[in-house]
């Protein structure tokens, strides 16, 4: 059974960018997983670019998009496994970083 995400990857794969519903779904698996309501991911577009961002913070855009792109399927790394590294990435600096 394909789970909400697997989907969302697969219509990124085949060109399908639906960012409201990749934001609406990383929220609903932060909350199962975390039971977080404080904070949150968010969509944005400035009409030109399109954001991802969590708190406030960005994790992704088109502008400055730093996936890996991948020779040999000619094309980038899947966007969601993306925004969950930055994710963890910006997390784990956070944990590190205390007065």
């Amino acid at each position: 059974m394909k789970t909400e995400l697997s989907r969302i990857e697969q219509d990124l794969e085949q060109g399908k960018m639906d960012y409201v519903k990749i934001v609406r779904e990383l929220n609903i698996e932060l909350y199962k997983q975390h039971k977080e309501v404080n904070s949150y991911f968010e969509y944005r577009t400035t009409g030109y670019a399109h954001l991802i961002l969590f708190d406030k913070l960005l994790l992704w855009s088109t502008e400055t998009d730093y996936r890996e792109f991948d020779e040999d399927k000619n094309d980038y790394e899947p966007l969601v496994p993306f925004i969950k590294k930055q994710f963890n990435q910006i997390a784990d600096k956070m944990q590190k970083l205390r007065f």
